[in-house]
C-alpha cells in the first residue's frame, strides 16, 4: 500500500496481510541480522516496556522480516507534538525517559569501562570524525576556522578537533556512565502515540551495535530530536553552499522550543552535572555518526546537515565551558 521507509538499509511498507493492514519491515545480508537484532530486543522488552507488537517474524538464510499491527488511532510523536496540547505531549515524554530509566536501572549490567569506552571512541568518534574531515563534498567548508549558517557566523568544526579527537577528554565525560539493554535510537520519530496504552505511547525500531550501551545514549537521541532539530533538517530539500557560508530554509517551531526547555529541565532536576554533561556529549556523538551515511548517500544535502553538526557543537562545548569554569572543574589536559 505504502512505502514507509526511514533512513535505515531496512525496508519498511504498509501492507494487507490475510484481510489485516500491517507494516512489514525486512532487510538482507548483515542488514537483516541487524534487523533480527530489533525482534529480539522488542520481544526481551514487552513485558517490561510499552513496545509495538510483532505479530509474525522471520529470519533465516540472510533474509529477515517482522510484522507489525497496524493502528489507526496511533499517531508519531512527531506529528501528535504539533497536533495535540503541548502538556500532554510533555506528559508522553517524561513517561517514556522515566519508564526508560526504571526499566534500565533494574537491568543494570555494568559500569562503563575504559577499553568500552575506548573501542566507542575508535569506531563511533575518530572514524567518523575522519570520514567528515576528508570528505570530498564538505573539503571546501572544512578548510575555514569560522562558519556562517543562515547568516549567524559559528567556529567551525576544525576549531574544536583538539578536543574531538582526544581519547581522555570523551573518557573523561563517559567514565561514570553504565550500560544496559537500551533502545538506541530514540528520536522522537520511534514514539508513538496511542491513547490505548497504559502511558499513552510505545516503541519502534530500537537499534542495537552501539558499543558503548548507555542509557544516556537514549537520552541524548530525544536531544538529537528536540535540540539538534533532526526531523526538521529530514524534511528540509535544498541548501546552497558559498566558501564558507550555508543557506537553507528550515522551520523550527515553538512546539520544538517549549519541549526542549522542558526536557532540558527534567535532566537537570533529575540527573547530577555530570551525567547531563554525558547526555549532552552523546548528542555530538549522534551527529558524527549520521554524517557519513548523509556524506555517502545524501551528498546534495550533506553540508545542511554539517551545519546541524557544527551548531550543535557550539551550543554544547559553550554551556559546559561555562558551567564547568562557574563550579570550578578543571579543564582535562587534551
Amino acid at each position: 500500500m505504502r512505502n514507509c521507509s526511514a533512513g535505515s538499509n531496512a525496508t519498511t511498507l504498509q501492507c494487507i496481510k490475510s484481510g489485516r493492514m500491517v507494516y512489514r519491515k525486512y532487510a538482507f545480508g548483515s542488514d537483516g541480522e541487524k534487523l533480527f537484532e530489533q525482534v529480539k530486543w522488542l520481544q526481551n522488552n514487552r513485558d517490561q516496556l510499552y513496545v509495538t507488537e510483532i505479530l509474525d517474524a522471520y529470519q533465516k538464510n540472510n533474509v529477515c522480516y517482522y510484522d507489525m499491527p497496524y493502528l489507526g488511532d496511533s499517531i508519531g510523536l512527531f506529528d501528535y507534538i504539533h497536533s495535540m496540547p503541548l502538556e500532554s505531549s510533555w506528559r508522553i515524554m517524561e513517561s517514556v525517559v522515566s519508564d526508560l530509566e526504571s526499566n534500565y536501572s533494574k537491568k543494570y549490567s555494568s559500569k562503563a569501562d575504559a577499553d568500552t569506552i575506548r573501542q566507542y571512541y575508535d569506531k563511533k568518534i575518530r572514524s567518523n570524525i575522519d570520514k567528515i574531515m576528508n570528505a570530498h563534498v564538505l573539503s571546501e567548508l572544512t578548510n575555514y576556522e569560522k562558519i556562517v549558517i543562515n547568516g549567524e557566523t559559528y567556529d567551525n568544526l576544525t576549531m574544536f578537533l583538539d578536543k574531538l579527537y582526544s581519547f581522555e577528554f570523551w573518557r573523561e565525560i563517559f567514565e561514570n556512565d553504565y550500560y544496559s539493554d537500551i533502545h538506541g535510537d530514540l528520536t522522537v520519530e520511534n514514539i508513538v502515540c496511542n491513547i490505548n496504552y497504559p502511558k499513552g505511547y510505545y516503541l519502534i525500531d530500537p537499534n542495537g551495535g552501539n558499543i558503548h550501551s548507555s542509557p544516556n545514549l537514549d537520552y541524548s537521541k530525544l536531544l538529537q530530536s528536540l535540540h539538534g532539530n533532526y526531523e526538521f533538517f529530514m524534511h528540509t530539500a535544498k541548501v546552497k553552499v558559498n566558501k564558507n557560508e550555508i543557506s537553507f530554509k528550515i522551520t523550527r517551531t515553538t512546539s520544538y522550543d517549549v519541549l526542549y526547555k522542558r526536557l532540558d529541565k527534567y535532566l537537570k532536576d533529575t540527573f547530577d552535572a555530570k551525567r547531563v554533561k554525558s547526555i549532552y556529549f552523546h548528542e555530538i556523538v549522534h551527529w558524527l555518526r549520521l554524517m557519513p551515511y548523509k556524506i555517502n548517500n545524501d551528498s546534495d544535502r550533506a553540508a545542511m546537515f554539517y551545519a546541524g553538526l557544527v551548531m550543535v557543537v557550539n551550543d554544547i562545548f559553550e554551556e559546559f565551558d561555562n558551567i564547568d569554569k562557574r563550579i570550578g572543574i578543571k579543564a582535562c589536559n587534551v
